[in-house]
């Protein structure tokens, strides 16, 4: 289910790094913002991705593994 702006930028407003932006900042930043809903299993980010990226977790769970050379 997609969120409003709104229900976005309380999201936001909850990130404590977030906290120094003003409203109209956060719902900038909340319009720039994909809302993304994954399926369990489901990879996101990869060490060898070259983008930068925040990722704010609304619900559920994730876990997170450390991968070497054939492994």
């Amino acid at each position: 289910m997609t969120m409003s702006i709104d229900e976005e930028v309380e999201l936001l407003r909850t990130v404590d790094i977030l906290e120094p932006l003003s409203d109209e900042e956060l719902e900038a930043l909340a319009r720039r913002c994909p809302d993304d809903h994954l399926q369990p299993g489901e990879i996101f980010y990869s060490p060898y991705d070259t983008s930068e990226r925040l990722f704010i977790l609304k619900s559920g769970r994730v876990r997170l593994y450390r991968t070497t050379d054939g492994r």
